[in-house]
This record gives C-alpha cells, sequence and structure tokens, in this order.
C-alpha cells in the first residue's frame, strides 16, 4: 500500500511576525544570550520567557550559543551502530533490567505531551510517536496470523530516549496468541533501541525523544519488519502527522512530531529568502546552486548565493556568499524520501559568516523542485533586544 497523508504546520507564524528593522552586523561579543539575571536575559527562567508557566518553568536554563556545522560525518549511522541493532532481540533479555513491554493504550497519544514548557535546545530535540500496523482510521482487513515487525531505530549521533511503547489491539486480530511477549530490549547504547513487535489488525508504537548535539546533519534510520528508512533529523522538526510511503506486507507507518516553539535564549527575526534551487541534473535531487536574495523586514534586500560541495546519504552541504562578496555562507540540506527514492524537496538551514568568520544570520528553508515553498532569515540576539523573541526559528 503506497499511502502519503501529509499534515504540516509550517512557518505558520512566519508572515505574522512583525516587520522590525535589525542590523544584522552585529559582534559575536553582542550577540550573547544575556546576562543570566532571570529578567529578559536568556536564563529560561518563567520570568524570562514571559511569565512561561508550565512542567518547566523556572528550571535553571542557560541556553548556549547556537552552533551550526556542515559536517557530514554524521550523515550516516555508523556501520557498527548498525551492525548492534540488527542484532535480533531474544526472549532472555525480557528479564534484565531496562527491558520495557508494551503498554495497551485506548485513547489517542500525542507526543505534545512531551513538550516542555520552553525549551533550551531549539534545533537538537524532537518528539514524536513512531506507529506502524493497521492506522486508524482505515478499516483493518481479517488477519489470520500475526506479522513480525521487529526492529530498530538508530539516530547516527545524539542520543534516543524511549518515553513509552504502546499497544492498540485491532478488532479482527488473529484467534491464536501472539507467538511471543513483545518488548524493547535494554538500550545497551544511547544511539539506538531494538524492538520486537507482532502485528495483527492492531498497531504498536514507541513515544520518543531524540536529541542531537550540534545542529549539523543527522539522521535516523529505522527498520520495521523487512522495510528500512532513513530520514534527515530535520523532516520531522515540525508539528505533524505524517503517514505512508513504506513497502510493508501489511499496513503502513506514521509519524506523529511535536516540538517547542517557545525558547529560553531569543531570536530576532531579519526576512526571508527568495531564489532558484538548481539540481545537478535534469530531474535529479542533488543540488548545484542557489541563486537569490536575503529580502529583510525593512525593506532593503542582499543577494545570497552558493553551490554543493558534499554529498552523504540523503545530505548535502553547500557553500557561497552574501552581499557584495564580503560575507561568507556555508549549511547543508536533507532530502526527503518518496516511494523508494529520494525526493526533490527537503529543508536547507545555513548560516552567513562576516570576514571574522562570526555567525551574524541564520536561514531556514523548506524547499520543493526549483523553489522555496517557506524559508526566514534570523538571527541570535540578548532578550532585551526590542526585536527580540523567544521563538523556535529553527522549527520548519
Amino acid at each position: 500500500m503506497r499511502v502519503a497523508l501529509v499534515c504540516l504546520a509550517l512557518w505558520s507564524a512566519m508572515a505574522c511576525s512583525g516587520g522590525s528593522s535589525v542590523d544584522d552586523g552585529v559582534d559575536a561579543d553582542d550577540d550573547a544570550p544575556g546576562d543570566g539575571s532571570g529578567d529578559g536575559s536568556g536564563d529560561g527562567t518563567a520570568e524570562d520567557a514571559g511569565g512561561q508557566t508550565g512542567r518547566d518553568a523556572g528550571v535553571d536554563c542557560r541556553p548556549e550559543e547556537d552552533v551550526l556545522t556542515a559536517d557530514l560525518t554524521a550523515a550516516e549511522v555508523p556501520p557498527e551502530i548498525v551492525e548492534a541493532a540488527e542484532v535480533a532481540v531474544i526472549d532472555a533479555e525480557r528479564g534484565e533490567d531496562g527491558a520495557v513491554e508494551y503498554e495497551m493504550a485506548i485513547d489517542p497519544v500525542s507526543p505534545s505531551t512531551l513538550v516542555p514548557a520552553i525549551t533550551c535546545m531549539p534545533g537538537l530535540e524532537i518528539d514524536f510517536l513512531l506507529r506502524w500496523g493497521h492506522l486508524p482510521p482505515v478499516e483493518p482487513p481479517v488477519v489470520t496470523e500475526w506479522a513480525d515487525f521487529a526492529g530498530y531505530i538508530a539516530v547516527s549521533k545524539g542520543s534516543i530516549e524511549l518515553v513509552e511503547a504502546l499497544r492498540w489491539d485491532g478488532p479482527t486480530d488473529p484467534p491464536a496468541p501472539r507467538p511471543r511477549t513483545d518488548f524493547v530490549a535494554p538500550q545497551t547504547d544511547p544511539r539506538f533501541l531494538r524492538f520486537t513487535s507482532s502485528i495483527g489488525s492492531g498497531t504498536d508504537g514507541l513515544l520518543l525523544r531524540i536529541r542531537r548535539p550540534i545542529i549539523e546533519p543527522v539522521v535516523l534510520q529505522i527498520k520495521l519488519g523487512p522495510a528500512v528508512r532513513v530520514y534527515p533529523f530535520e523532516e520531522h522538526m515540525s508539528m505533524h502527522i505524517v503517514a505512508g510511503g513504506w513497502d510493508l506486507p501489511i499496513g503502513q507507518v506514521e509519524f506523529d512530531a511535536a516540538l517547542q516553539g517557545e525558547t529560553a535564549g531569543c531570536y530576532a527575526r531579519a526576512g526571508t529568502l527568495e531564489g532558484t534551487w538548481s539540481y545537478s541534473s535534469p530531474g535529479g535531487t542533488v543540488l548545484e546552486s542557489f541563486a537569490g536574495s536575503i529580502l529583510r523586514d525593512d525593506g532593503s534586500s542582499e543577494p545570497l548565493s552558493f553551490g554543493a560541495t558534499g554529498l552523504v546519504g540523503p545530505y548535502g552541504t553547500f557553500a557561497g556568499t552574501a552581499g557584495s562578496g564580503e560575507a561568507t555562507v556555508e549549511g547543508y540540506y536533507g532530502r526527503m524520501w518518496l516511494f523508494g527514492d529520494h525526493d526533490d524537496r527537503g529543508n536547507a538551514l545555513g548560516k552567513v559568516m562576516n570576514e571574522r568568520g562570526e555567525t551574524r544570520l541564520f536561514f531556514a528553508a523548506l524547499y520543493e523542485g526549483n523553489g522555496l515553498v517557506g524559508s526566514v532569515a534570523f538571527r541570535r540576539v540578548p532578550c532585551d533586544d526590542p526585536s527580540a523573541e523567544h521563538r523556535n526559528w529553527f522549527e520548519f
């Protein structure tokens, strides 16, 4: 079954975020998170977040400067991690510390329950529910045997935290009991989880929190039964529900993702991008170049151009110039996956640096074909800056 159902909240506040004039040429020393005083300093307290209340309000959260690098070292899961993740789960592991059995669920479960009141890690953390089997609201067929969906989820760099393993029984499960008691095996490495899963007419799912240490190309690799898929980290950095596209003997796969749009640190929006995204070959998905401009909210513009510099897995890197050429650009893009191959859609993240190599501007964009579907340019500022917002602009 090849079904693609997509619901995205993409740049929803972009057009409503105001048009304040900003100076993007700030020095790194002037672009610090703040003084830690808790009154607009960027320290993550409830007072600093504009009176933000919730489960994490008032935590001692002092976000460091954002680090974005176009390093392709983690653009694929290391072979030794794949080898370890592919080791079949055995029943003896169920009695070990850290093993987690599936809990029966009746009501819908949302990853939004994991989202903190504020985030200290914009661009570094995603929460989602990975669910597989006969997804509602499609009426499941009558099944006579259990399908084996044992597999793993791995991240090339960072960590995966299992919050809960969930099960929704179906109305027409096989009359025979499951062949085993399914569970998630004890985690021996923070970069992967191994699990068993027997699917009849229902679904199983994992509620997860995944983190990477800095903003760089990092992939998620997921195996469910016979199928393996690799996703750029950025593909699930939004509030969305995406289902379908997996080549499975029965059922389908769904991602329900959530992340916090409120940050402890502060950013100021500078504008948007416009231009043409070109590929290295007709009908291809590998970037050749981008030529366009940064359109500032104050009405001015700045030329922006870059070309491809590398390609590993779903990720590619780029470098170029901005303005009259004195500013340099570097960043990366992650290609989405559609029905067995990479697509000409994806997410791009980059930074503009002055002649001293100091970051003066970030940009994020969703491209499709030769155009940009959505984009934003922004910079880190002290929280007492008149244009400051506790807005997570690293959210797609």
